[in-house]
């Protein structure tokens, strides 16, 4: 198989003398994909494939790129990426021209890329893999191809582009901006001289998507706090297992009762301000700034609250001697008189009467005068004689 090779160089910053070259001819420094040629002025030109940044550059963001180089000794289709790549952000060269994808290699895998046509001995084959990350904006990078038409000079990029974020291949080979081609409006590309009905015209647009308040590093650190702050004083609470802030970030009154399984295990120095409930009897306590007093609501029964000297218990015996005590020193003076009157000597000679008759009573003095003989007796209706009583005895034999 004939093959046409290029002038070349392997050493990373090896540039050709200009008048070397002849106009027309170009020589490939590949170990840093650049294109040398001759220009009118006799002074040297260049174009650098694949940089995937854009004419433009990409301000603010850190493009990482790996290239993988390898000297092809025999035919070989199959190529390992050093690394790896991300499916879709790879860019392939063979001898310096810009292989396209689907079309001249597939790579799928993020692995390994496969060439359409092997590569054969003494070829330089590179593979350059991209990823973009910034802290302040994330690049994307979509490709359009067009098969051109006859004399075609403008061709639309899918999707658009960011103006100074565009790269354009021509047959494999990028082209440069302002001298070979225009991209002003963000949608279209105009090649300055037109292309040939079947040529490969390769867009591909690095879009830029910026967060419009980006910080530096600096400025993060003075608006956000370290995780170094996390649980310390002047820094931010953290989280337990739970979701919740432990209580020893929590200010006093947030947790101001605290549990314990009894009067022993509570802390041997309390806290100010604090209620402590031992849990085997429910009483609570505070902290009196040397020992822990009880503060329950209520014991729960007198026989949980010592007797005083003052105010003591009731007992029946000390009712009863009390009683007795107080009664000792008291006569019916004390009392006030009610319906059932006191004795009196006047009431009680006033409530006697003596029948006339039958002898005297004085109730100035209570004398009362009982008769001695019959003389001074007064004989009622049914009064008996000696004489009628015998008379009845006889008659009763």
């Amino acid at each position: 198989m004939s093959k046409i090779r290029l002038k070349r160089s392997g050493t990373s910053g090896a540039q050709p003398n200009p008048t070397s070259l002849d106009y027309g001819e170009i020589t490939l420094n590949y170990a840093d994909s650049t294109i040398y040629f001759r220009k009118p002025d006799n002074t040297l030109g260049s174009i650098t494939t694949g940089t995937g940044g854009g004419s433009g550059g990409t301000s603010g963001a850190v493009a990482l790129r790996s290239a993988t180089t390898v000297s092809v000794t025999s035919q070989q289709s199959t190529f390992t990426v050093t690394g790896g790549y991300t499916v879709g952000a790879i860019d392939v060269f063979r001898n310096g021209v810009k292989l396209l994808p689907s079309l001249d290699f597939t790579a799928t895998d993020a692995t390994n890329v496969v060439l359409g046509v092997p590569a054969e001995n003494g070829d330089v084959v590179e593979i350059l893999a991209y990823k973009v990350e910034s802290l302040v904006s994330t690049v994307a990078r979509s490709v359009t191809t067009v098969v051109a038409t006859s004399n075609q000079t403008v061709f639309t990029a899918t999707g658009g582009y960011t103006v100074g974020y565009v790269d354009v291949y021509y047959n494999g080979v990028r082209l440069v901006e302002t001298t070979d081609f225009t991209a002003t409006n963000g949608s279209t590309i105009t090649l300055l001289d037109p292309a040939i009905a079947a040529d490969i015209v390769e867009i591909v647009a690095h879009t830029v998507h910026g967060l419009a308040d980006g910080y530096t590093t600096t400025q993060a650190d003075a608006r956000f706090q370290l995780t170094t702050q996390k649980g310390a004083a002047n820094g931010y609470a953290s989280l337990d297992s739970s979701g919740l802030v432990p209580s020893t970030q929590l200010p006093s009154y947030v947790d101001d009762v605290l549990e314990y399984a009894n009067l022993a295990a509570l802390p041997a120095s309390g806290t100010a301000g604090k209620i402590y409930v031992a849990i085997d009897t429910g009483k609570t306590y505070r902290w009196s700034g040397s020992v822990y007093v009880e503060i329950s609501a209520s014991p729960g029964s007198t026989d949980s609250v010592a007797e005083g000297s003052t105010n003591l218990y009731y007992t029946t015996a000390r009712a009863n001697a009390d009683f007795d005590t107080r009664l000792a020193t008291k006569n019916t003076n004390n009392l006030a008189e009610g319906t059932n009157l006191y004795y009196t000597d006047s009431r009680a000679r006033s409530a006697l009467s003596f029948e006339a008759g039958s002898g005297a009573y004085n109730s100035s003095t209570g004398v009362v005068t009982i008769p001695t003989n019959n003389t001074q007796l007064t004989n009622g209706a049914n009064y008996i004689t000696i004489d009628s009583a015998i008379a009845m005895a006889i008659a009763l034999g």
